[in-house]
């Protein structure tokens, strides 16, 4: 009697087979993964430049003329005109494109005085960008008083 160890070509053909399917499901995870992992870098780039902004903004004295109403509006409290940020002087009273890593956001804000009472100012920093042809934006507000 002849002693067989080992495997058939079958069992083998099965082995690569069932192998391949769970290599096709991690690259279908890996996939959706990394398109997540930009999305959520650009997520996080946004709010950190409008956060810092709007840093800046509240640190600058109540009178003084970098926190004035630029356009002369009182549009602070809205700031986006059919969800896109207007040119400099019409909506936003300050944008500027090309911020953050690879230029890809831009970066407004509008401030509103005596918004929403007398003796307050109300600070709206909005952050624009593309990610996969689709807009996104990210907005902080504040409310500044004297």
């Amino acid at each position: 009697m002849v002693n067989e160890k080992g495997f058939s070509l079958i069992e083998v053909l099965f082995g690569v087979m069932i192998f391949a399917f769970g290599m096709l499901g991690v690259a279908a995870m890996l996939t959706a993964t990394v398109r997540d992992n930009s999305f959520s870098s650009g997520l996080s780039e946004a709010t950190m430049l409008a956060s810092s902004q709007l840093d800046v903004l509240l640190a600058v004295p109540y009178g003084s003329a970098g926190l004035s109403d630029g356009s002369g509006t009182n549009n602070g409290s809205v700031g986006l005109v059919d969800g896109t940020v207007a040119q400099p002087g019409t909506v936003s009273d300050f944008s500027s494109p090309s911020q953050g890593k690879n230029g890809k956001f831009t970066l407004s804000w509008n401030v509103s005085a005596d918004d929403p009472v007398a003796g307050n100012k109300t600070i709206n920093v909005i952050v624009t960008w593309n990610d996969k042809d689709n807009a996104r934006q990210v907005s902080f507000r504040a409310i500044r008083g004297q």
